[in-house]
């Protein structure tokens, strides 16, 4: 189990949950659906999504719903 706070030298910085965070909220210029916004985030990135990228991703998601920066209305994600 990788920690996903912290960084070293064995982990690529795309395996960080804070530096993850940190660019989906550079996404989310306006309300976007969470499929949309982890493509536009595998693009941006250039690297390809699979299960263990949206399991990090959800997990960014979630740390920023907890700091109160995003918040889920139906289907779609938003800044606050």
């Amino acid at each position: 189990m990788i920690d996903c706070f912290k960084m070293n030298k064995y982990q690529s910085v795309d395996e960080n949950i804070l530096y993850m965070s940190m660019q989906i909220y550079k996404l989310l210029d306006k309300s976007e659906h969470i499929d949309t916004l982890f493509d536009k985030y595998s693009k941006k990135q250039n690297i390809n999504l699979s299960v263990n990228l949206e399991r990090l991703l959800y997990l960014a998601l979630t740390f920023l719903y907890s700091i109160g920066m995003i918040e889920a209305k139906g289907n779609l994600i938003r800044r606050i």
